[in-house]
């Protein structure tokens, strides 16, 4: 999905939280799947997670997120739409730098 414009759709990143079960979103983001594969979003394993609130942007007409000070680019494979995001927030799953999945937020 390609969107016009040079649109610039930054907001704020928050802290993102463990995805164990103390997290009231934990089930949500367990439930993210690739779109062409159907393999999870989050590995769910290590000390880091894949899945997290993100900062987002529209720049030439794709979505990008910031990672580690940088944007990477969300690939059209990594859109998932769905309308239940409970976070409000962008939502980027990122493995060694790529975007494996994103779901838009509240205003995207």
């Amino acid at each position: 999905m390609r969107f016009g414009g040079a649109c610039a759709l930054a907001l704020l990143p928050l802290v993102a939280l463990a995805h164990d079960r103390d997290d009231p979103h934990a089930d949500w983001y367990r439930s993210l799947r690739q779109p062409l594969t159907g393999i999870a979003c989050c590995s769910h394993k290590g000390p880091s997670r894949d899945c997290a609130p993100a900062e987002a942007r529209i720049q030439s007409g794709r979505y990008q997120v910031r990672h580690r000070d940088r944007w990477l680019p969300v690939p059209d494979m990594a859109l998932i739409d769905r309308s239940d995001n409970p976070t409000g927030q962008p939502v980027a799953c990122i493995v060694n730098g790529t975007v494996v999945c994103f779901v838009k937020g509240a205003e995207g």
